[in-house]
C-alpha cells in the first residue's frame, strides 16, 4: 500500500482485486479533493451523500429490490427475495433530494458533509416487500433462499 499526503489529508492508495472493495476504498477520495480545496482555496463546499434515490422514470434496466418489486407488481408476479431480506437502507424521492439538496446550497455550512434519507423509509428488504405486497397485491412476500 502507498499513502500521498497533502496538507492535513492522507490517501491510501491500494489494488483491489474485487470491484466492492475497490467502490468502498475510493468512495472518501472526491470528499477529501472537495475538502482539501474547500480549505486551500476558501472554496464553500458542501457535500451530499444521498441514500437509495427514486422518482417516476427509474429505467426498466434499474436492478435495485424496490424497483424489482415495483416492476414484479405491476406483472402480477411474485415478490421472491433471493436472500434472507435482512439488509436495510433508506430510501427518498427525487423530488425530497432536489429540495434537500437546495437546502444544503443554501443554508448549509461549507467543508460539511449532508446525509439526505427519510428516516421513514428505513427498513429490510424484507420489510420493503412486505410493504409493497400488503399495500399493492395482498400477498406476502417468499424467499427463495429458505
Amino acid at each position: 500500500m502507498m499513502s500521498i499526503r497533502c496538507e492535513s489529508l492522507t490517501w491510501d492508495l491500494l489494488t483491489c482485486s474485487r470491484s466492492e472493495a475497490a467502490i468502498r476504498r475510493v468512495s472518501g477520495w472526491p470528499k477529501n479533493l472537495c475538502l482539501a480545496y474547500c480549505r486551500e482555496y476558501g472554496l464553500p463546499v458542501r457535500m451530499v451523500r444521498l441514500c437509495q434515490t427514486f422518482g417516476p422514470d427509474v429505467p426498466q434496466t434499474d436492478c435495485r429490490v424496490t424497483t424489482t418489486f415495483a416492476r414484479n407488481i405491476v406483472a402480477g408476479t411474485d415478490l421472491v427475495l433471493k436472500s434472507r431480506g435482512e439488509a436495510a437502507s433508506d430510501h427518498c424521492y427525487t423530488l425530497d433530494a432536489v429540495a434537500a439538496i437546495l437546502l444544503i446550497l443554501t443554508r448549509g455550512t461549507a467543508g460539511e458533509t449532508y446525509n439526505v434519507a427519510s428516516p421513514d423509509t428505513y427498513c429490510t428488504i424484507r420489510g420493503d416487500g412486505r410493504i409493497h405486497g400488503a399495500t399493492f397485491r395482498k400477498k406476502a412476500v417468499r424467499s427463495s433462499s429458505t
